[in-house]
C-alpha cells in the first residue's frame, strides 16, 4: 500500500483538553479547506457520545459527575466511547464520498503499522473495529460534509478499563451479540502486549500517513466551532413529546424511532442509537414529515428514498418495520 500524503495537524501545544476542542479543530479544517489532514490527540477523562445517542441511556451520569469526567457529543454516528490521557484519538479529514474505501484502506494501514513496527497481529473486523487477540483496541466513526469525510477513532493504550466500565452502559443486546457481559470483557489495552511509550505509537502513525505538518493553529476562528460543541442543549439532546416508539437491532447497529402522530399524519420524528448516517439525517426526516401515517404510504416513501444510501446497512423492510411496527399511544 502506498503511503498517503496527508498534512499532520500538530496538537502537542494543546495536551489533554476537553474533547470539544479537538472536535472543533476537526470541523474547522473539514469545512474551511480542501486539503487532507491527519490528527492524533489525547484528551482529559471524557465520554464522547455519538450524534444520535440518548445521553441517559448510554452513561452513568451520577458516576460521571462524581469523577469529574467531561461529556462531548460528536457529529458522527456510532456508540459512546470513554477516553483519557492514556489512549490516542486519531482523525482523518479526506476528500472522498466513499466510506467503505476509507475504512478498508486506512484501518488496514493502521493494522500494517502495528504488524511491521510492533509485531502485533491487529485485524480489521466488523463495521468499525480493530481487534487484537479477539478483543477490541479501536472503534471508529465518520460523517460527511459535502464531498469531504471525517473518519475518526480511538486506540486503547493504557486506559482505565474499570472507569470505562463504570461510565458506559451500552445496550445489553449489543454486548450479548459480541459474546460478552461487560464493556471491560470486550476490550483490551495495547500496553498489555507491547512495552513502548504512547509517544512511540503516535510517531509511527504520523510517519505512516503524513508528509507535511501544521504547528500553529488559528485558535480565534476555531473557537466558535468548539463553543458550539459545548452547548448544553446539543450535548443533552432535545426533549420533545412523541406518541410512537419503536426500537430494533440490525446489521448496522441499534436504532430507535420516535414519532409525533397527529391528525393521522407524522408531524415530527427523531432517530436515536449507534447507527451511522450516510447522508444528512434532516434530508430523510423532511421526506417523512407531514405524510399520512399509513403503512403503504410510508413503504412507498422508504422505497423511493433508497434507505440503504441513507443509513449504513439498513434495508427497506427493516426501516418500514421500525416506523410502523412499534407502539402507538392514542390520546
Amino acid at each position: 500500500m502506498t503511503k498517503p500524503s496527508l498534512t499532520y495537524i500538530n496538537l502537542d501545544a494543546f495536551p489533554h483538553q476537553d474533547p470539544a476542542f479537538y472536535l472543533g479543530v476537526e470541523e474547522y479544517y473539514l469545512k474551511t479547506s480542501d486539503s487532507e489532514y491527519f490528527l492524533v490527540w489525547s484528551c482529559k477523562p471524557s465520554v464522547i457520545i455519538g450524534k444520535h445517542q440518548i445521553l441517559a441511556n448510554e452513561i452513568d451520569l451520577d458516576y460521571l459527575q462524581q469523577e469529574g469526567i467531561s461529556i462531548a457529543r460528536r457529529f458522527s454516528g456510532g456508540g459512546a466511547v470513554y477516553a483519557d490521557e492514556h489512549n490516542l484519538m486519531y482523525t482523518f479529514i479526506l476528500n472522498t464520498n466513499s466510506k467503505a474505501q476509507v475504512f478498508s484502506e486506512y484501518l488496514s494501514k493502521i493494522c500494517e503499522v502495528f504488524k511491521s513496527q510492533y509485531g502485533l497481529d491487529v485485524t480489521y473486523s466488523g463495521r468499525n473495529d480493530l481487534l487484537l487477540n479477539g478483543q477490541k483496541i479501536s472503534g471508529s466513526s465518520f460523517y460527511f460534509y459535502q464531498n469531504r469525510l471525517i473518519f475518526h477513532g480511538t486506540l486503547l493504550y493504557d486506559v482505565d478499563l474499570s472507569k470505562m466500565s463504570h461510565v458506559l452502559h451500552p445496550d445489553k443486546i449489543k454486548l450479548i451479540s459480541k459474546g460478552v457481559q461487560s464493556v471491560s470483557q470486550r476490550v483490551c489495552n495495547l500496553k498489555d502486549y507491547i512495552n513502548v511509550p504512547l509517544s512511540s505509537i503516535k510517531k509511527s502513525l504520523i510517519t505512516a500517513f503524513c508528509t507535511n505538518e501544521i504547528k500553529v493553529l488559528p485558535l480565534a476562528v476555531i473557537y466558535p466551532y468548539q463553543q458550539a460543541l459545548l452547548n448544553k442543549e446539543y450535548i443533552q439532546g432535545k426533549k420533545k413529546q412523541y406518541n410512537y416508539h419503536n426500537q430494533l437491532n440490525f446489521k448496522g447497529g441499534n436504532i430507535a424511532c420516535d414519532l409525533l402522530i397527529k391528525d393521522g399524519k407524522i408531524r415530527d420524528l427523531a432517530f436515536s442509537g449507534d447507527f451511522f448516517m450516510l447522508k444528512d439525517d434532516d434530508i430523510l426526516i423532511k421526506e417523512l414529515i407531514n405524510i399520512p401515517y399509513e403503512k403503504k404510504e410510508i413503504c412507498d416513501i422508504v422505497k423511493a428514498s433508497n434507505i440503504s444510501s441513507c443509513i449504513l446497512e439498513m434495508d427497506t423492510a427493516t426501516f418500514t418495520t421500525l416506523l410502523v411496527g412499534g407502539e402507538l399511544k392514542h390520546e
